[in-house]
């Protein structure tokens, strides 16, 4: 396949829209292999058509510039600066960015960098696990850590979690200083409903972790999670965010090496396709 997502079809200087991928995956505490992520969901990418039947949309109509992916490291803190780096070097003219990861830390990067570009965001996450821990396996740059290190950026209570349905005991009693909305309190419908009624006046940042979806729609991710939402719930909520000031959002945890089909990598280019057209 392509070097770039099928999409990409501007230069840099004319895009609207920022694509970056960010192969990192050295925090995975069950399967890597999300380091592969971001090319396979290029890769999904060219299976896709241009025009959204939902969304009445062609996103040929759309300027999209592939910057390519960070570098790769072992070490998380030089991941996270490189990819901070690279967004704010992307968004400095306000432009839309779309990360593809790689595993849930590399979020981080990229928030971090918007807060310096906006300082006042919010970031709604949607995800099977609640990544609240202070550390995991000694270290506080990880996966399961990613939104404790962006609720101290940000503050807590501009964080707001869907789909959660894992995490210990700990992680969740604190994920309460969040706006919380566990899946087992709150299904798809809910969830919809709860979008509806949310009024967020800040710049938001969507982020998603594919194993939001049950693994019957998406196997292909390094920590499964059974009891997940549909890829057709998926798509009405990703819809149902139009309605924020969104200024990007990311896709990780797709890991190609555990992908029967390489279903998940395509429902992952599906979402930034769905993503890009609902947003941008």
């Amino acid at each position: 396949m392509g070097d770039k997502f099928l999409f990409a079809n501007s230069e840099k200087e004319d895009a609207d829209v920022y694509i970056l991928g960010m192969p990192f995956d050295s925090t995975v505490s069950f399967k890597p292999g999300t380091r592969f992520g971001p090319r396979a969901i290029r890769d999904a990418s060219y299976n896709l058509e241009f025009y959204s039947m939902a969304l009445e949309r062609n996103i040929n109509n759309i300027k999209i510039f592939d910057a390519g992916d960070t570098d790769f490291y072992t070490n998380p803190q030089n991941a996270i600066s490189e990819i901070s780096e690279r967004t704010m070097e992307l968004l400095k003219s306000g432009k839309f960015i779309v990360g593809l990861g790689g595993e849930h830390t590399v979020s981080y990067g990229i928030v971090k960098a918007l807060k310096e570009i906006y300082k006042d965001i919010a970031v709604i996450q949607f995800d099977a696990h609640v990544d609240l821990r202070t550390e995991f396996d000694f270290e506080k740059f990880s996966h399961a850590c990613v939104m404790n290190l962006i609720g101290q950026d940000i503050g807590f209570e501009n964080v707001y979690q869907f789909g959660i349905r894992s995490g210990d005991e700990e992680e969740l009693k604190f994920a309460e200083k969040t706006n919380f909305f566990p899946l087992h309190k709150y299904d798809a419908a809910q969830i919809l409903e709860v979008l509806d009624e949310l009024n967020i006046d800040k710049k938001v940042y969507v982020t998603i972790d594919i194993d939001v979806l049950d693994p019957a729609y998406a196997p292909g991710t390094g920590t499964p999670e059974p009891g997940g939402i549909s890829s057709a719930d998926m798509f009405k909520i990703l819809n149902s965010l139009k309605k924020f000031d969104i200024i990007g959002f990311d896709v990780v945890e797709v890991n190609p090496m555990v992908d029967a089909s390489g279903i998940t990598a395509m429902m992952a280019a599906k979402i930034v396709r769905e993503g890009i057209l609902s947003f941008a």
